[in-house]
């Protein structure tokens, strides 16, 4: 029995050694473990610690990096020019509308105005309000009709508006950056005439009163174009009955000239020839007035009524007068207020002759030139402008209206003409209209010769009208 009770007590000691402390294992394990997961989570702190840190300095150094473009970009932009730009235009009815691209380094656009080639019109320069940088067009309309003092710029003178425009930088702070393009001519819209019996009609200083070959090249200059009716300034009526004679024998329909009631061989020193068998004549005369601004030269000019002939029928009455003024003064201003008491004295004429439609055609010398507009000194064409009539020229096509109406060159073999820079040749000869509703074209007839011969110094102009119903 002791040796079995001694088995037992020795079996149950040793048991207890092997199992040991009650928990004694588990509580290790969990420690370690508790000490592993504490590692981890310390480790997990540095290394997002780390990240933040990482990403601010990042964030620091890209937002420096931005400050320092911004500040480049706002110091270049108070730095750089404008590039060149480049202005268009087209045109509307009662307005130009200007175009353009895009231009470097440029906050805001605007247009400069003039009534007169490179901007010479006197005075404050005209400007159109500033645009914004991503503006790309801008309308301007002209004087809606004709007074003083409009810059001559109402369609009926047919003066195109001189347009250029200006780039610009507002953000330089050092100077005016500014680039600007060339000047440009640009027209508003013409009307669109009103139905009527069609008449393409002409003005040709044809001069030093030809007769022979070289009336023969104007006949040619003539015919050739289809003109219906044409005023012939510095003719007698010897150029007049040859240049009749020319036209009859080489183109289709009957020419004649008006002998105008009161007027000589030799007086007075304009004509007006037409075709017989398209127009009518119903009356004539001529016109002897007192010009106070140039006693020594009279007003000496024919006129003449017709109706258009459409084959049994007749259309409305018309009138038509041939003028040429007088070019004896010292200056052009003086000249310019010479012409337009000239202009004054037969638009009251023509108005105490007739109501009906009137066509006025001829050399009326010079234009807005010198560029202004000063009273008494207002040429002759403006002054029938600002007095009911409408020039010719502006039509709805144009063509050879960037060359001068004077060639110089008459009677020589042909030295070309060339156009003028600024987009708009010098004009003394002009086709005006009253109770006319615009022309559907105007053309100055260039650089045209026969067998190498310029017939006058002046060009041939027509345009294409329609007599009102």
């Amino acid at each position: 029995m002791s040796r079995l009770l001694r088995s037992v007590m020795f079996a149950v000691m040793c048991g207890l050694v092997l199992a040991g402390p009650v928990g004694g294992p588990s509580q290790a394990g969990a420690t370690g473990r508790t000490a592993q997961v504490t590692q981890v989570q310390d480790a997990s702190a540095g290394w997002s610690s780390a990240r933040t840190a990482k990403h601010k300095k990042h964030h620091k150094k890209k937002h420096r990096k931005h400050r320092k473009h911004k500040r480049h970009a706002v110091s270049s932009a108070s730095r750089c020019w404008p590039g060149n730009p480049s202005l268009g235009a087209s045109r509307l009815q009662g307005a130009v509308l200007f175009r353009w691209g895009a231009t470097s380094c440029t906050t805001r656009y605007r247009v400069h105005l003039s009534p007169a080639w490179y901007g010479e019109w006197p005075g404050t320069p005209w400007y159109t309000p500033w645009t914004s940088y991503t503006a790309r067009s801008q309308m301007w309309r002209v004087p809606s009709y004709p007074h003083a003092h409009d810059a001559m710029m109402a369609v009926a003178y047919a003066n195109p508006i001189f347009a250029r425009l200006e780039a610009n930088n507002a953000r330089n702070a050092g100077r005016t950056a500014t680039h600007v393009s060339r000047w440009i001519p640009q027209w508003a819209a013409a009307p669109i005439p009103k139905a009527g019996d069609p008449i393409r009609f002409g003005s040709y200083n044809v001069m030093l009163y030809p007769t022979g070959t070289r009336a023969g090249v104007v006949a040619r200059n003539i015919g050739g174009h289809g003109l219906t009716m044409v005023a012939l300034q510095e003719a007698r009526q010897s150029t007049a009955s040859s240049v009749v004679s020319y036209l009859n024998k080489l183109y289709p329909g009957t020419w004649d000239y008006v002998r105008a009631s009161g007027a000589t061989v030799s007086t007075p020193g304009q004509q007006i020839v037409y075709r017989k068998d398209k127009f009518s004549l119903s009356r004539s005369g001529v016109m002897n007035l007192y010009n106070y601004k140039d006693p020594s030269n009279r007003v000496v000019a024919p006129w003449a009524a017709f109706r258009t002939n459409r084959g049994g029928s007749y259309g409305t009455t018309f009138y038509v007068t041939s003028q040429h003024f007088a070019g004896t003064a010292h200056s052009s201003l003086t000249q310019n207020g010479r012409t337009g008491q000239a202009a004054a004295v037969v638009i009251k004429y023509m108005k105490s002759l007739t109501s009906a439609p009137v066509i006025v055609a001829g050399d009326l010398r010079y234009g807005r030139e010198p560029w202004g507009e000063r009273a008494g000194y207002v040429p002759a064409q403006p002054t029938f402008v600002r007095n009911g009539y409408y020039d010719a020229m502006a039509s709805r096509s144009m063509h050879g209206q960037n060359y001068s109406v004077v060639n110089a060159v008459g009677g020589k073999p042909s030295a070309r003409q060339r156009p003028n820079p600024a987009g708009l040749g010098a004009r003394s000869d002009h086709i005006l209209l009253r109770g006319f509703t615009g022309s559907k074209t105007y053309v100055n007839q260039v650089n045209w010769s026969f067998n190498g011969m310029v017939p006058s110094d002046h060009n041939l102009i027509y345009s294409d009208i329609a007599i009102p119903y």
